[in-house]
């Protein structure tokens, strides 16, 4: 049944919701931006505000884990916490991926919800630059998003099963995003290397 408290306070209700899920409660972001479409598609919110406010919710939220990361550093990547996100070996993994791919492997945690809040921790305790991780986190926002918002607005009559089927679009929209990255960075280093010839 759909939560009475985000029918009537809508706005509050989103950004409750995803500052409850940044501080490690275990409620999926993606339902939450699928409700606030929901709300949208009931006449109780507007798509054009719930967007922007969705997007500065999740920004803000993933700023606080990438600072706890920044503040605490490797101890907070050793403690039990972190643990339960990763094993040892998936978290050497990651810090590995950051030293090769640092933009990338942010971009692609946003999709990633099982990892995403390791990927942000890490990344602040690497001391990736906070611009980097914002316009790399945010680039991926700007995808993710809008989309679950407008997609919880726009099939909010079969809620339920759109629920069910968010996993699906999401790794659609990565690997989308994947072979995008790919051209591109094909095109600019061929492109590169012409110019040097």
């Amino acid at each position: 049944m759909f939560d009475p408290v985000l029918q009537e306070h809508p706005y509050l209700a989103l950004v409750v919701y995803i500052g409850l899920a940044s501080v490690g409660i275990p409620m999926p972001e993606d339902v939450g931006l699928l409700l606030a479409g929901l709300a949208c598609y009931l006449g109780k919110a507007r798509v054009e505000f719930m967007i922007p406010l969705a997007m500065a919710s999740i920004l803000c939220g993933d700023t606080f884990i990438y600072m706890l990361g920044r503040r605490w550093g490797t101890h907070l990547l050793e403690h039990r916490f972190a643990r339960r996100l990763a094993t040892e070996a998936q978290i050497e993994g990651i810090r590995r991926q950051f030293l090769r791919h640092e933009l990338k492997t942010i971009f692609i945690a946003r999709f990633l919800p099982g990892l995403r809040a390791l990927v942000f921790l890490t990344a602040g305790a690497v001391r990736v630059k906070y611009w980097r991780f914002l316009a790399a986190n945010g680039a991926a926002a700007m995808l993710s998003v809008p989309a679950l918002v407008l997609l919880g607005d726009l099939f909010g009559y079969s809620f339920d099963r759109l629920k069910e089927q968010v996993t699906d679009i999401k790794h659609a929209v990565v690997i989308a995003a994947v072979i995008g990255a790919g051209i591109y960075f094909t095109w600019h280093t061929f492109a590169k290397s012409a110019k040097a010839k």
